[in-house]
């Protein structure tokens, strides 16, 4: 069963998800193109973002998750307590919103790379100093 399909943007692509537990992008002559793996569930909903080089996903896993065009998995939204109804993109890309069986609706914020990276070197930082057995330069990777 396919749950949802969509257009991309530019109309140039259809975004499927479907009940074997996957999202899949398509050209306009039916070819798969990727396909978005890793939801435990079936996948309620697909969207793309505004600037169409993001996937969004809904699940009944209790999430909601973000890929990149090839199917690479960059964020995973958990905190629902029942089955992602819907999620989608704001229109400047940069929150996305998600309606779950747990009478909830959540906001999120999309991080981009270079704030990813922030946050993950900040947390790295004190461990880069003072670990044993690394070298200099993987000791300078937080370095700004």
């Amino acid at each position: 069963t396919v749950n949802t399909a969509s257009f991309s943007p530019d109309g140039q692509r259809i975004l499927t998800a479907s009940w074997d537990y996957t999202a899949r992008l398509w050209g306009l002559q039916g070819k798969e193109i990727a396909k978005f793996q890793g939801h435990e569930s079936i996948v309620n909903t697909a969207s793309f973002s505004p600037d169409g080089q993001r996937i969004l996903t809904a699940s009944r896993d209790n999430t909601a998750r973000l890929w990149d065009l090839q199917g690479k998995e960059i964020a995973k939204f958990q905190g629902h307590e029942s089955i992602v109804n819907t999620a989608s993109f704001s229109p400047d890309g940069q929150r996305i919103l998600t309606a779950s069986s747990d009478n909830t609706a959540r906001l999120w914020n999309v991080e981009s790379l270079e704030q990813l990276l922030a946050r993950g070197c900040g947390w790295l930082r004190n461990y880069l100093i003072y670990a044993p057995n690394l070298s200099d330069a993987d000791r300078q990777v937080c370095k700004n």
